[in-house]
């Protein structure tokens, strides 16, 4: 990248306390990770689904570079034994084509992603990418990651009128790949974001307060506001529907549960067919999250729950209109859990554990547990706990609510326990905040 400042770019000095003076504009942004309480399966028919996020993260750290010397984007994601760079000039050289959308550039802007021709935007990603010998060596995982970070970086700046600065970013995270905690869905909407408050440092909200797009492009009614660390809602939107985009890349064809629920956090309810429905619930709940460290592949089983449910058509809609009602039921228990006085809060969770057992129990008949899944369900048993598996089944993880009155000793054993017997188990809170600016 040149010196040269471009007179057709807007170039504002970063201000405030994410500037570090040695290395320029210097922040972290967390995501949450989700997992589904109930609703697995039988949401693919309609029915209600409950999930909520984790308090497991993804991090992404982005570290403005001032050396020309080296003036790339570059890309550290440990987690995945990925390391790659970006001549700054090719990336700019991207920045200023334009960007294939459904309804032409002068009906397209940051805030509309929904817009883009999105086959078209990842092949000409992927092409892009398959000029370079080593992208060519890198695996599945490797490539999707790549291909998520370059379709949104060029997809979210191509039509805004700032100039591209170099930048190191660098990926880590708790969840584990490829379980059904959203570690997807986390890695994209943190890479959003931190594209997004790195565009919110770069200009001033005088500078842009009319509109902060090319003249090809619709004007943006985006206000850049606030550095701070708290996204407005307008920005979560914009957050969550970029997320979503980044989400077709890993899934093809998702829900937009997971991208919803790691850029608003909380609980989430939601109908296949209707928007998703935020809920509050202020009750601090622990998960205890159980690795079975078996993989499974997610369309197989959804297959094998259908093959039952084809076969066996009265008594697979039975099962499915038994789950709509736990999902009914465990939403009202949480809800007026934090109303509650002490034994019908010891109660309420009894009620909830018991909940688990049964929808576990439905699961199990759709032939979508394993045997680590059940071998998990005995030794909570043995400790007066109540569990489930979570997401597809087959393998990946089991989840049990902890209730309040459990010992810490009991706990402890328990853990102990799962992991003599070969799995992960850690405690995590439900609920955690969204998307964020941790420093």
């Amino acid at each position: 990248m040149s010196s040269e400042i471009d007179s057709q770019f807007l170039d504002v000095s970063p201000s405030g306390d994410y500037l570090n003076k040695s290395n320029g504009i210097v922040f972290t942004v967390s995501a949450p990770g989700k997992v589904i309480i109930h609703g697995e399966h039988s949401v693919v028919y309609g029915k209600l689904a409950l999930a909520a996020s984790l308090g497991l993260r993804t991090s992404v750290t982005l570290r403005e570079s001032l050396n020309l010397d080296t003036s790339a984007v570059e890309l550290h994601f440990p987690d995945i034994n990925l390391h790659y760079s970006f001549i700054c000039k090719e990336i700019q050289n991207l920045l200023d084509k334009p960007l294939p959308t459904t309804m032409g550039t002068t009906s397209f802007n940051l805030e509309f992603p929904q817009r883009i021709d999105h086959d078209l935007h990842l092949k000409n990603i992927e092409g892009f990418l398959s000029e370079t010998g080593s992208y060519q060596n890198l695996n599945k995982v490797q490539k999707n990651a790549l291909a998520s970070f370059l379709y949104l970086l060029i997809g979210m700046y191509s039509s805004v009128n700032v100039k591209l600065r170099p930048f190191h970013l660098s990926v880590s995270s708790q969840l584990t790949l490829g379980a059904g905690t959203g570690s997807s869905a986390s890695f994209t909407v943190g890479l959003v974001a931190s594209l997004l408050h790195f565009l919110k440092l770069m200009v001033k909200e005088n500078d842009v307060a009319d509109n902060l797009s090319k003249a090809a492009y619709l004007p943006t009614k985006l206000t850049i506001g606030s550095s701070s660390g708290v996204f407005s809602p307008e920005e979560l939107q914009i957050i969550s529907d970029w997320g979503f985009c980044g989400e077709k890349i890993h899934h093809g064809n998702p829900s937009g549960i997971d991208n919803a629920i790691c850029t608003y956090g909380s609980f989430v309810v939601f109908r296949k067919g209707t928007d998703l429905e935020k809920k509050r619930i202020t009750y601090p709940l622990r998960l205890l999250l159980i690795n079975t460290k078996v993989s499974r592949d997610t369309k197989s089983f959804v297959m094998k729950a259908a093959d039952f449910i084809k076969k066996y058509p009265a008594i697979g809609n039975h099962i499915l209109e038994a789950m709509e009602e736990i999902s009914k039921t465990a939403l009202e228990c949480l809800q007026n859990i934090s109303e509650l006085v002490d034994d019908r809060t010891k109660e309420t969770f009894e009620k909830l554990g018991e909940l688990s057992e049964i929808n576990h129990g439905l699961l199990s008949i759709l032939g979508v547990s394993h045997v680590t899944l059940e071998d998990i369900i005995r030794i909570l048993k043995d400790y007066g706990l109540k569990g489930k598996l979570t997401g597809a089944g087959g393998g990946g993880y089991a989840i049990c609510l902890l209730p309040p009155q459990l010992r810490d000793s009991d706990l402890d054993d328990a853990i102990a326990n799962l992991e003599n017997c070969g799995y992960d188990a850690k405690v995590t809170v439900l609920g955690d905040s969204g998307v964020r600016v941790d420093s």
